[in-house]
């Protein structure tokens, strides 16, 4: 049965939500300009060197979205909860929920299934059918009358796990999934808890592949800290999550970290077991709360940010790329030219011995022997200097961080940028390889006079077209 979905809710924003502070018509006029850029600045070099540009341009209009990570019982559906004053979500110690839910505005109490959610006419959902029946069956969309969800849409996540093969355990692909809700997402809020401070299998592949190039909407959250009895506790837990966090986030600072708690029903009396200064954490609490609420207004510098982030990635996807490529080409290249030179070399010599003997002598087998030798060796050189090249190449991803910093040399000599482009490059690499892989190093294009303008388009894009839309965003 169709739900009774309102328009605004679904995709297309004809409502302006509360303390937006910019007009729904200069969100859809940005939305359309960076659109443009992607679509004549990054679209040509990306869809020659295979890269994903992320966000479709079916998903880029709606309401604003807050996308919910952490391991489980890590408080996600808590603060749900909390946010609306009523339980909407399940909570408990052990998981409790295996899939994403979607949680918006409706003038009545609705649930759908994951099939209604992808089919849903109104709803920009039909993208998530390309996660597999897996996926869908384990997505709901929960409809609630709040005058918090008529300006943003709330996505909570399943716990993350410890498991040798996420998505064989699963039965889906969870990081790909993260990757499509962060790419979308207006903020991510991503909790930790003191039982779990670091890591799990599941949230580090979530860090260095599903979040790379979207950091700028990460709010990292360390939760239920009204657990620790006393300082040292607290300060041993928060230490070991910035030790784990500075090895997947490889950024010259860690981002913000919220220590908080959620009051429920549960915890009235959290101050009567801990020594530690619940005041500041309730209003570490009410900041994270506050960010949430101001989603509406980070949509428009995440649209910005995103395709600035985005650009950067496929330039050093398509310069380091390239490089290789062509390094593979001058190899072979050199091992044609040395097989070419050394039967030009046997037939100056074959002319040699025309001109020293007489005609009667050259009859003899012997004198063809140097001819016959050095075109034998040509061929040779070229053989086996193409088998070298070739086995060289193969596994060329050993040496593909000297070909990163060779080609980016002058951007990483100064000390500024160095941090975040060797950032940038670790959180891109990964692709890169694969696409290597796949490809092949001998059909990957490279830099070249006839392909010059798509590599000068992305250049141009990010040193001019982006910062100029940021500085409209920061005038109106």
């Amino acid at each position: 049965m169709e739900s009774t979905l309102p328009t605004v809710a679904a995709s297309t924003p004809t409502q302006a939500p509360r303390r937006r502070t910019k007009s729904v018509d200069e969100v859809i006029a940005l939305e359309r300009q960076v659109q443009d850029v992607y679509d004549t600045s990054l679209s040509p070099l990306a869809n020659k060197f295979s890269f994903r540009l992320g966000v479709a341009k079916s998903d880029a209009v709606g309401l604003p979205t807050v996308l919910l990570l952490g391991n489980h019982s890590s408080g996600k559906s808590s603060l749900i909860n909390y946010l609306f004053g009523k339980d909407i979500q399940k909570t408990g110690v052990a998981p409790v929920d295996d899939g994403f839910t979607l949680i918006m505005h409706g003038d009545e109490q609705t649930d759908l299934d994951g099939k209604a959610v992808v089919t849903h006419p109104r709803l920009p959902y039909r993208a998530l059918e390309q996660f597999g029946p897996v996926f869908v069956s384990r997505l709901k969309l929960k409809q609630r009358f709040s005058d918090i969800l008529k300006s943003l849409v709330l996505i909570d996540s399943p716990g993350m796990i410890d498991a040798a093969n996420p998505s064989r355990t699963r039965g889906y692909d969870f990081t790909a999934v993260v990757r499509h809700f962060a790419e979308n997402a207006d903020l991510i809020v991503f909790f930790f808890d003191p039982d779990k401070p670091g890591t799990t299998g599941e949230s580090l592949s979530v860090f260095t592949q599903a979040l790379s190039g979207v950091t700028h909407k990460l709010l990292i959250v360390m939760n239920k800290v009204d657990l620790f009895p006393n300082i040292r506790d607290f300060a041993r837990a928060y230490g070991a999550l910035c030790w784990n966090l500075a090895h997947v986030i490889k950024t010259k600072d860690l981002p913000h970290i919220f220590c908080t708690y959620i009051e429920t029903d549960g915890n009235k009396d959290a101050a009567t077991h801990t020594n530690l200064p619940l005041a500041d954490f309730k209003a570490a609490r009410e900041e994270v709360i506050a960010e949430i609420d101001r989603a509406p207004e980070r949509r428009s510098d995440n649209l910005v940010s995103t395709l600035y982030d985005t650009a950067r990635r496929l330039q050093v996807h398509a310069r380091v790329a390239s490089a290789l490529a062509s390094q593979y080409r001058s190899g072979k290249i050199k091992t044609w030219l040395s097989g070419i030179v050394i039967a030009i070399l046997s037939l100056l010599a074959a002319g040699y011995f025309y001109k020293m003997e007489s005609p009667a002598s050259l009859q003899k087998p012997e004198h063809y022997g140097p001819v016959l030798g050095g075109l034998a060796l040509a061929f040779l050189v070229v053989w086996i200097g193409g088998l070298i090249v070739d086995s060289l190449y193969a596994s060329s991803v050993a040496g593909i961080d000297e070909v990163f910093h060779k080609e980016y040399e002058h951007e990483l000599s100064m000390q500024d940028n160095k941090a975040d482009l060797e950032a940038l490059w670790e959180g891109t690499k990964p692709n890169v390889i694969e696409y290597l892989k796949k490809t092949g190093i001998e059909n990957v294009p490279r830099k070249s006079f006839f392909n010059k303008s798509t590599f000068e388009k992305v250049d141009q894009a990010i040193a001019e077209e982006i910062p100029m839309l940021r500085r409209n965003i920061t005038k109106a």
